[in-house]
């Protein structure tokens, strides 16, 4: 029974392991990206310090209901993640029209948005419990973490047990055993 603990203890920090890397090699390789969530135009289904996991979707297949996180020039630098209401294609892009589920209204006017591929929120990770700081930092300390964690356990498995009698098959030194 023991060995099978210790299996399934293994077993799952391989896979929180492997889950880490993957989440923080898509994040830098494959077009997938993350963003802190600063305002509360989302809420209840995110919050502010969540952090939203976008991928890349084609301009042409947005759709109502997806959430893109798009650059509003009227808003300055700061990207929105609002729930589209409409998407019209027009002769310079597409009209998307966006409502965070907690504003009152829409917001002003439909956006030109032109870019392909457009970044769209993927999944949400509930991090409103944590102070800010940075999600790549935060991720790759996951990484780590999960890698110091997993090379632990299997350091353990590979260690001789004791026996019955309480001493380990492992040979023993003592001081005396030492060449002087």
């Amino acid at each position: 029974m023991k060995h099978v603990t210790r299996g399934l203890r293994v077993a799952g920090w391989i896979l929180c392991t492997v889950g880490l890397a993957t989440v923080a090699l898509a994040t830098t390789l494959g077009g997938v990206g993350s963003s802190r969530v600063l305002s509360e135009s989302m809420a209840p289904s995110i919050k502010p310090g969540d952090v939203v996991v976008t991928r890349p979707i084609a301009l042409s297949r947005l759709g109502v209901g997806d959430i893109p996180v798009l650059l509003d020039p009227r808003r300055g630098s700061t990207p929105i993640a609002h729930r589209i209401l409409s998407v019209e294609p027009t002769t310079e892009g597409y009209a998307v029209l966006t409502k965070g589920d907690a504003n009152p209204a829409p917001d002003a006017g439909p956006l030109i948005v032109t870019s392909d591929p457009v970044p769209v929120v993927w999944a949400v990770v509930p991090l409103s419990f944590l102070p800010p700081i940075d999600v790549r930092l935060l991720l790759g300390g996951m990484a780590v973490f999960a890698a110091l964690a997993l090379g632990s356990v299997v350091h353990s498995m590979v260690r001789p047990e004791p026996d019955d009698a309480g001493s380990s098959s492992a040979p023993h030194f003592s001081n005396q055993d030492l060449p002087r």
